[in-house]
């Protein structure tokens, strides 16, 4: 584990270089043509063989991590004393076993007769609500009894529990079943909720610092997430003018899988531009500051993405994209990297959460800070896939995707001018509010 800032800070690059390298697998499995070869004429086509691939690799590199993974399980270390009371209240056992015993005992009584909760079972086989007493099957059926046959219970000692148990269950049965369901339908409930109400309530209680981070992580992320997600449809349509609507083997089709593979290279160039500026971001922050070197992901990024719209060569578009990488390094590290300073000096960059810890005890460290920033990667995914297809239709156009990349990645260069990153900023914000 990290034990310093230093350390965390390169085990934050380290995972952004992670996610590059396996960016770079995934595309390159794309950009490839697998029709011309064995496995694309074994599955018969371009989109079975990638699906082939990709599960053989998630198949060997699962078995790996598995293989790899040598954690330690968590145990809590709680006195002999604790531990026996908690699991006498926890574990109903001893419960269960005195019970038992009572029925075992009220079974050896009046002659041989079982008695369950008032009912009385005797070696006939047949049970009576009315008195304990031995009742033959025809004295119940004249009081109008029910018959139910029941088995003998066994001799042994522990067969012989489980038996009473399982008679004790069968007569309440129904009311187990109708807290189940109620206990089930009120725990799906409260896990809906929760699932709006915690991230809610959890950016809502961040510091004002966090707060601005946040909404500058998420544009960022809208932006990158529009590219990465639809750049391959969009060199497909506007760069190679083809239609996936086309049957196969048609020229509009053949076209756009063109266009798709090429798409995938350019984002294999983004992944590898990527990986090549994790090795050196840690001392490119330490020339130019963490600012600037904030300010030049989101920028390049925004400005790449600007002047793919007016470009139609295909090399210069790659270019482009692959000078993006620089963006999706600075999302991956600088964010989390931020934290970890703020976390350094809470006293000054938490001033509005001061007065309230220090009434109560905190209760959000640095990982739920981090899990709220982790959300803004799903949420700009949400928000893409409930927006995107609406703007695309009305625009007509697939050039709507890069175009709204552009807009957000320079409204997330103008968020990011909220951001703090050194002390000086907080009185400066202080000063604008």
């Amino acid at each position: 584990m990290c034990k310093n800032t230093a350390s965390q800070d390169t085990g934050f690059v380290v995972y952004s270089l992670m996610l590059s390298i396996g960016g770079c697998v995934g595309y390159l499995i794309t950009a490839l043509d697998w029709r011309t070869s064995q496995i694309g004429s074994f599955f018969g086509s371009q989109e079975r063989s990638v699906f082939a691939v990709l599960i053989v690799l998630f198949t060997m590199t699962l078995v790996a991590t598995l293989s790899a993974a040598d954690d330690k399980p968590y145990r809590v270390r709680t006195s002999r004393r604790r531990s026996r009371s908690r699991s006498k209240a926890l574990l109903p056992s001893s419960q269960d076993e005195h019970e038992d015993n009572d029925w075992e005992a009220s079974s050896t009584d009046d002659g041989g007769d079982d008695d369950i909760d008032g009912v009385t079972i005797n070696e006939s086989g047949y049970e009576s609500n009315s008195v304990p007493e031995k009742l033959t099957a025809t004295a119940q059926v004249a009081n109008g009894d029910k018959l139910h046959p029941v088995i003998a219970p066994p001799v042994d000692s522990v067969v012989r529990k489980a038996w009473y148990r399982v008679q004790y269950l069968s007569r309440h049965d129904i009311v187990l079943w109708t807290t189940l369901c109620k206990k089930v339908v009120h725990l799906f409930s409260t896990s809906c909720l929760m699932v709006i109400y915690r991230p809610l309530s959890s950016f809502l209680q961040m510091p004002l610092v966090l707060k601005n981070l946040f909404i500058s992580h998420f544009l960022t992320w809208t932006a990158l997430m529009c590219h990465n997600m639809f750049y391959t449809e969009f060199v497909g349509h506007i760069l190679y003018s083809g239609d996936p609507n086309m049957p196969e083997g048609s020229a509009s089709r053949e076209l756009y899988d063109a266009g798709v593979r090429m798409g995938s290279w350019g984002l294999l160039f983004h992944c590898i531009t990527s990986v090549c500026y994790s090795a050196v971001i840690e001392r490119v922050m330490k020339k130019i500051g963490i600012r600037n070197a904030y300010y030049f992901g989101i920028l390049s990024f925004a400005c790449a993405m600007l002047l793919i719209c007016f470009i139609r060569n295909i090399i210069f578009v790659n270019i482009l994209t692959a000078i993006s990488g620089f963006g999706f390094t600075t999302f991956n590290t600088l964010p989390f990297i931020l934290v970890t300073e703020y976390r350094k000096n809470k006293q000054v960059y938490f001033y509005d959460h001061a007065t309230e810890s220090s009434r109560r005890p905190p209760t959000r460290g640095v990982a739920s800070d981090m899990a709220v920033l982790d959300t803004a990667f799903l949420l700009s995914q949400i928000v893409l896939s409930a927006f995107m297809g609406g703007i695309v239709h009305l625009t007509g156009s697939a050039l709507a995707y890069i175009a709204c990349a552009a807009v957000l990645g320079f409204a997330a260069s103008l968020s990011a001018t909220r951001v703090v990153f050194c002390q000086q900023d907080m009185l400066v914000n202080n000063n604008h509010m």
